[in-house]
């Protein structure tokens, strides 16, 4: 499930899956990976 929301968020922004995003855009990549894992609830992180 994780994986698949990952996969959907770097197709999302232009790449064709989530190593090339994290290779890219590392510090995004992160902030989407908690957000995938954690929700979007900050205080959960």
């Amino acid at each position: 499930m994780i994986e698949e929301r990952k996969q959907e968020e770097a197709r999302f922004r232009g790449y064709k899956d989530w190593a090339e995003f994290q290779a890219n855009e590392p510090e995004e990549a992160n902030k989407a990976r908690l957000e995938i894992m954690y929700g979007e609830d900050p205080r959960l992180w």
